[in-house]
This record gives C-alpha cells, sequence and structure tokens, in this order.
C-alpha cells in the first residue's frame, strides 16, 4: 500500500484509528493501563477518542439478539453468532457535534438548493421528506458528497474512473467556490472518529478502504488532476463518499447496492428529543 502522507487528513484519522483500537482492545480485557495517546494527536481529538473506545467496549459488553428498543449502546447479533450491528448513543463527543453543527448552518445554500419536488423527484431528495427545525439557521437539504466527484467537472477521459453523468461543470464549480471548503471541513469534524470506529468494527473493511483511497491517489498524481489532488489531502474519512442529511424523515426502503457484509456508518448530530429508527428487517429500533 502507497504509505500515507504526514501532512493529510487521512494520516491522522489512521493514526487516531489505531489509537482507538488499542484503547478497545485494552477495555474487552480490562487490561491496565490504557494505552498511552500518541503524540500526533491533539489532546480534545485524544479525549474523543477515549470516549469512542469506551462506547465501542459498552457495546461489544451488551450483545443482543432479541427484538427490542435498543438506547444504550449494543451490537446486535444474527444467528450464527456474527455482529450485524453497532449502536453507539453518545461515541461523538459534544463539542465535535458541535462544530459539525455550525458547519451544516453554513452550507445552508447547497442544502436549499438540494431539494426537489414532483413525482418524478428522488425520494432522498423530495422536498415531502424535509421539515423546518427549532434551529433557524438550519436549512433542510440533502447533499451527496466525495473527492472523487472534483472529475466530474471535467470531460470524460479515455483512461480511469470516468466520470458516469458526463460532463457536469457545476458539480467541480461546487467545490471549488465558497460551499466546498465548508463540506471538506464538515467532514473532517465526523470523519475521524467514524473512521477510528469501523476500524474496530470491521478492520477489514476499514483496511481494504484506506488501500482505495491511496489507489485514488495515486491516480490523480499520474494524470496530474491538481485540484483531485488537493482536496484528497483534506479528506480525513476511510469511505470515499459521503451524505449530509439535515432534518429528513426517511420512509422505510432497501439499499440494495450496499455490500451485505459491509457496514455503513451514520452519525446523528443535534439536540433533539423523540428521535426514532426503525430498521424493520432486524425487527428493531433505535
Amino acid at each position: 500500500m502507497t504509505p500515507i502522507p504526514t501532512d493529510w487528513a487521512l494520516h491522522t484519522t489512521c493514526i487516531a484509528a489505531d489509537f482507538v483500537h488499542r484503547l478497545f482492545a485494552c477495555h474487552v480485557s480490562d487490561q491496565q493501563p490504557l494505552a498511552s495517546p500518541p503524540l500526533a494527536l491533539d489532546v480534545l481529538t485524544m479525549l474523543a477518542c477515549r470516549q469512542l473506545a469506551r462506547v465501542l467496549a459498552d457495546a461489544y459488553a451488551n450483545p443482543s439478539r432479541s427484538q427490542q428498543l435498543l438506547e444504550k449502546p449494543s451490537v446486535l447479533m444474527d444467528s450464527g453468532g456474527r455482529i450485524i450491528l453497532w449502536y453507539l448513543p453518545d461515541a461523538i463527543s459534544l463539542w465535535i457535534q458541535a462544530k459539525m453543527e455550525a458547519a451544516t448552518v453554513g452550507m445552508g445554500y447547497l442544502l436549499k438548493t438540494s431539494i426537489t419536488s414532483g413525482q418524478e423527484s428522488n425520494w432522498r431528495t423530495f422536498s415531502g421528506h424535509f421539515h423546518m427545525s427549532d434551529c433557524r439557521l438550519l436549512t433542510p437539504g440533502c447533499i451527496n458528497i466525495a473527492p472523487c466527484w472534483f472529475q466530474q467537472g471535467r470531460e470524460c477521459q479515455p483512461y480511469g474512473f470516468p466520470p458516469a453523468g458526463g460532463f457536469t461543470p457545476e458539480v467541480s464549480a461546487m467545490l471549488k467556490g465558497e460551499g466546498g471548503p465548508k463540506v471538506i471541513l464538515l467532514m473532517q469534524r465526523s470523519a475521524l472518529l467514524a473512521s477510528a470506529a469501523l476500524r474496530v468494527m470491521h478492520p477489514e473493511l476499514y483496511w481494504a478502504s484506506v488501500t482505495t483511497q491511496m489507489k485514488l491517489t495515486q491516480w490523480a498524481m499520474e494524470n496530474e488532476l491538481d485540484g483531485m489532488y488537493a482536496r484528497l489531502q483534506l479528506w480525513a474519512l476511510v469511505f470515499n463518499c459521503a451524505a449530509v442529511m439535515c432534518n429528513r424523515q426517511c420512509p422505510l426502503h432497501r439499499d440494495p447496492r450496499s455490500t451485505p457484509e459491509g457496514f455503513d456508518v451514520m452519525t446523528s448530530v443535534g439536540h433533539y428529543c423523540n428521535g426514532l429508527m426503525t430498521l424493520s428487517n432486524l425487527g428493531i429500533q433505535l
């Protein structure tokens, strides 16, 4: 695997992920003292990693196979004893949540323009599934982001990763303009911890994702895609795409394109009550 440059956001993510993994191992084995924090992490990030590792360990110690409402850290097991879901309430530190919420406010224009209406609308952005927030600064909406979307703002090329939708300059303009940096900053607030959690929950998927990111980086370098390469330097998530959803009521649906053996990671941010997520095929609610 191509080494991750030390000045890249993903390099810090991998350091934090390894720290969380070592802390988790100490917790589940009751090993003392706990792993020492790496010098590359600032104090607040170190504390956030400790909180995440503790919640992961609490979930691992609380396996469940029954149908129920999950309200505390838990893992859900299938009939073969495999973990198919990790539920990690309070895993994200409040200061990180506050920064994520502030960044979401800052991308209000992008969220507003994502809403669609009419019968032909995609359910993910259909206006009927969104509602106004008690915090008037928050704008309802849903945007999908990935560093490789920069390539969609270029003409189709005969080599590797051609944009499936053809030439879409508005995507490139969004990432280059005022909204782009705000999107990247939001990802850095949560990407580190989401990736670190994946290091514990699904190591094979974690390392496969890191390898994919490095291959994408090498490809951008070889093809002199400077804009895409610059955005990859700021991309702290091991996954290569993410969605930002603000105030959405999501209908029951299936995601047939997800890999059954893999995990999706969902992070809920904000101050609210009576929030409920139903996973009907598993017979549980969160």
